[in-house]
């Protein structure tokens, strides 16, 4: 539901997003985590729950999600993927 996190419909991100909930009891599971943990959705949601701890999944390589996720539970490589 990260559609929730985009103001009034609006991707530029030019009105802050409201904190909704500033509890560390808060857990965040993302599924396709590369489609948005890196743009001003993945932005308002860290605003709206600051305290939250996140975790993401993805079968696609992170680049772009790498200093949004600093762990990993488990990872391959391309090469475990391909065989």
């Amino acid at each position: 539901m990260i559609h929730k996190f985009q103001e009034n419909g609006d991707l530029t991100g030019l009105e802050l997003f409201p904190e909704l909930n500033k509890s560390a009891n808060v857990l965040i599971m993302t599924d396709e985590a590369h489609r948005s943990q890196y743009s001003i959705l993945a932005a308002n949601l860290d605003r709206a729950m600051p305290n939250a701890t996140s975790i993401g999944f993805t079968g696609t390589p992170t680049g772009k999600t790498e200093k949004k996720y600093k762990d990993y539970i488990d990872k391959y490589t391309m090469r475990q993927c391909y065989c």
